[in-house]
């Protein structure tokens, strides 16, 4: 009885252990590409996949784009190292307030290119609804986004 106890510690621990490693790699990973290696280890599919890996899917994608970034920091390095700090600051604000909008939506930052960004909806995976209720569904996140923005 005890042994079993202190085995279901074990596996508890060993769990939110491994929660805890998924949501460090989701900072450098996108959750899709996660989604995919954690499906593949669930299912025990053991073969190793040749790279890269397509995924066919219909999803939105945006890019989004400082506008007038380059005349802004040509501006900033004018004023030295504090207008290169002050921009730093700024740019670093300004991409957390777009990643939390991006996750409130469902919004998956596939890449950062410079002062840009590159998002994808992926669709969510509803049993209940159809495909095309799915399909709107995914661009209806999307532009609401891009409406916030």
């Amino acid at each position: 009885m005890a042994s079993e106890s202190k085995r279901s510690k074990v596996i508890a621990t060993n769990h939110f252990s491994n929660l805890d490693f998924v949501m460090q790699l989701n900072k450098y990973i996108p959750s899709l590409v996660l989604q995919q290696l954690i499906n593949r280890d669930q299912s025990s599919q053991k073969a190793i996949a040749t790279l890269p890996e397509v995924q066919p899917m219909e999803t939105v994608v945006v890019f989004a784009d400082i506008s007038g970034f380059t005349n802004l920091s040509e501006a900033c390095a004018k004023k030295g190292d504090r207008g290169n700090e002050e921009l730093a600051f700024c740019i670093n604000r300004y991409m957390e307030g777009m990643v939390t909008n991006l996750n409130q939506y469902g919004g998956d930052i596939i890449k950062f290119v410079g002062d840009a960004m590159i998002v994808m909806w992926p669709p969510i995976n509803k049993e209940s609804t159809s495909w095309m209720e799915a399909r709107n569904d995914t661009i209806r996140r999307a532009v609401q986004c891009a409406q916030d923005i």
